[in-house]
């Protein structure tokens, strides 16, 4: 064996011909080395790096041919053929897979050479053992499958454009619906050519993201595109650099269309116009009339002495107020619910809550109920028009539920943090389950079937007051009547 290794480095080399430099050198590689009968498939040499990959002493490996090490060659035939093969090429690289002395099986990499040896012919072999490349690259291959998958099903649009000219490279089919063009006629195409209305609106920010490399995020764009003309898309686009270290070598695009977003909301706000339109006709052509209907039901009943005349002109007045107060709870609610924000000027609450009063005095006399009132002359705060409906339902609710023969207990305060309005009246008690629901919208609690009323008082006082930066609740009083307490900052957040 030894013979047959020094016929090849002499024949072959003729530079190295000392033997133990020869094996020092190749032992130092860390790829696996062989050298093989080009007839036999006979191993003639190994290095150390062979027996290191494969599990076999140097002498084993000397015993054996190479279609024991490498299976995939298909034995005495496949090796005839890989001959041939060879011997035309005179040089070879492919992938292959090792088999080790433990029957395990890892990959490598072989760049063989065909070396013509006078009466025998030899196979150099280089053979890198390729495990951690084929796992790092089955990891990036798996990742950017995962990507792709992430991009071809987002359910926005996706896509990524390269150059001066925004060529796209890549699009997503979402995207390719919003611009009504199919995936294969945007890629390696501009942006102007493909979409040459919308480019003069995308163009400069894709220029500025390309220029600055920073991201242009959440914006709204309307454009018209080549497939409907006619129809003006409402668009929400982010643009953002795609580096290679700190080259910017794309651009992508992310695009969410809110076409019906926006028809929905303009389609609101026409019907919201429309139910301002129709509440503040109905306030204008309810409340004159039955304003004149309440105070005139009022005088005459001052004057009636016959019972039976004075209790329908009572019941006349009473129905009156209860319609008065639904138009205005109706407006009260409508505009709460339209402003995003309120308004804040200085008001006078003492003021307002004194109005108030003297337009309930008569619905509560009717009940003989007496109004007990504790305040400031004067008490100037921060707070929007919306505050008169908050102390109007409540003491409207407090005499309405009350009992009769009682008093009500009003208190308006201040504090350096905030002011308090307070209502105290006699009557059944709320269960403190149903305490949270009396501010529900249209929320009628049992027992309450003989009141009259639209279900919205309460609810409009803690709509304003949480607008006011405050909050209401109710308590019971002594076990005897409810507690009402509205609190609200000094100062609330606008």
């Amino acid at each position: 064996m030894v013979g047959r290794k020094k016929k090849v480095i002499g024949n072959n080399t003729g530079l190295l011909r000392d033997e133990h430099l020869f094996e020092d050198l190749i032992n130092q590689s860390n790829d696996a080395i062989f050298i093989v009968d080009a007839k036999t498939s006979n191993i003639l040499y190994v290095n150390r790096q062979a027996c290191i990959n494969l599990g076999y002493t140097k002498n084993e490996l000397l015993n054996l041919n190479i279609i024991t090490i490498d299976p995939a060659i298909g034995g005495k035939i496949g090796w005839t053929k890989f001959v041939k093969l060879l011997k035309k090429k005179e040089s070879y690289l492919f992938p292959g897979i090792h088999k080790r002395k433990n029957k395990t099986r890892f990959p490598v990499e072989v760049n063989v050479k065909y070396i013509h040896g006078g009466e025998n012919n030899y196979f150099i072999a280089i053979a890198r053992d390729v495990t951690r490349e084929k796992y790092i690259q089955e990891k990036l291959q798996k990742t950017l499958n995962y990507l792709d998958s992430i991009f071809k099903n987002l359910p926005v649009g996706l896509a990524i454009m390269e150059g001066p000219e925004f060529v796209y490279k890549r699009i997503n089919q979402p995207l390719a619906d919003i611009n009504g063009v199919s995936i294969a006629d945007h890629i390696e195409r501009p942006l102007k050519e493909v979409l040459p209305q919308a480019a003069k609106v995308i163009l400069p920010n894709l220029r500025k993201v390309r220029t600055t490399g920073e991201t242009i995020s959440n914006r709204n764009i309307k454009v018209t595109l080549p497939s409907n003309p006619q129809k003006t898309l409402h668009l929400i686009d982010y643009h953002f650099p795609i580096r290679v270290g700190k080259e910017i070598k794309a651009i992508g695009a992310v695009v969410i269309d809110i076409t019906k977003q926006k028809e929905a909301e303009q389609k609101i706000i026409e019907e919201s116009a429309l139910k301002d339109f129709f509440i503040d006709v109905i306030r204008h052509d309810l409340l004159n009339p039955m304003g004149y209907v309440r105070t005139m039901s009022k005088m005459v009943m001052e004057q009636e002495t016959n019972p039976e005349t004075k209790q329908r002109l009572k019941d006349i007045y009473e129905n009156s107020e209860v319609m008065i107060q639904v138009v205005e709870n109706a407006r009260a609610y409508s505009s709460m619910k339209q402003n995003e924000k309120l308004s804040f000027s200085k008001l006078d609450l003492s003021g307002i809550v004194q109005s108030e009063i003297n337009i309930l005095q008569l619905l509560a006399q009717q009940k003989n109920m007496n109004l007990r009132l504790t305040m400031p002359k004067k008490l100037t705060v921060k707070a929007n028009p919306l505050i008169k409906s908050v102390f109007a339902n409540i003491l409207h609710n407090a005499i309405k539920h009350g009992d009769e023969n009682t008093i009500i207990g009003v208190k308006l305060i201040q504090n350096k943090q905030k002011w308090k309005f307070i209502v105290i009246n006699h009557g059944p008690l709320i269960p403190d389950k149903d305490k949270k629901d009396i501010f529900v919208r249209f929320k009628r609690l049992i027992g309450e079937g003989s009141a009259k009323g639209s279900g919205l008082g309460l609810a409009i006082v803690k709509g304003v007051v949480e607008r006011h930066s405050g909050e209401v609740y109710v308590k019971d009083y002594m076990k005897k009547g409810s507690k009402f307490i509205v609190e609200v900052p000094i100062h609330p957040k606008i």
